[in-house]
């Protein structure tokens, strides 16, 4: 409160949540990308387990899109990134997404920041904390968050530079959540 007015210098999560829904760089990317649905369409055809739906839209945009190394949670231009073959992560989540929706799967988006960005505060409802867009996918009994960006990695498994703290989720039609970044399987790295 100052002089006695109240003034929202930092919003809400739920203002922050309307806006990316709202943002054509964001919410529209995933519900407007019309151009992929006929691929989305032919490459679940025929399959039944929703989990197989989600591996082969998984592979498709892993195949086509190329990580260009940027870190963001916005697209531009997505057809162009269809193109040229690569993009941002962004470019390459936001994709997933759309593909995953065009399948019936029901998937949202989980804003985090990596490792190199720092800690997500969530006292804090500050939209700048995020440099970074990751698909969940809700499954029967499971969740699974998946990043397309790294072309060797396994459908359940996070690029390292995603584990860092708490992610929040963006739905349409749920409320705000924080989903814990962590490894889902024990790896190593050996150096010789």
């Amino acid at each position: 409160k100052l002089n006695g007015i109240y003034h929202d210098y930092m919003g809400s999560w739920e203002k922050i949540k309307k806006k990316l829904l709202e943002s054509s760089n964001v919410g529209g990317v995933v519900s407007g990308s019309s151009f992929l649905n006929k691929a989305a369409r032919e490459l679940t055809d025929g399959l039944e387990d929703p989990k197989q739906k989600v591996k082969a839209i998984y592979d498709y945009v892993k195949e086509n899109l190329m990580w260009n190394g940027e870190s963001d949670f916005t697209s531009d231009n997505l057809r162009n990134a269809f193109k040229e073959g690569k993009g941002s992560s962004a470019d390459i989540n936001l994709a997933l997404a759309s593909m995953l929706q065009t399948a019936k799967l029901d998937v949202d988006l989980v804003f985090l920041s990596t490792r190199d960005h720092g800690f997500v505060r969530q006292q804090f409802s500050m939209l700048r904390q995020f440099n970074y867009v990751i698909c969940a996918v809700n499954l029967e009994n499971e969740r699974l968050l998946l990043d397309a960006t790294h072309r060797n990695m396994p459908i359940e498994i996070l690029p390292e530079r995603c584990l860092n703290g708490y992610g929040l989720l963006v739905s349409k039609n749920k409320p705000i959540d924080w989903v814990k970044l962590e490894e889902t399987e024990k790896s190593k790295t050996m150096i010789s």
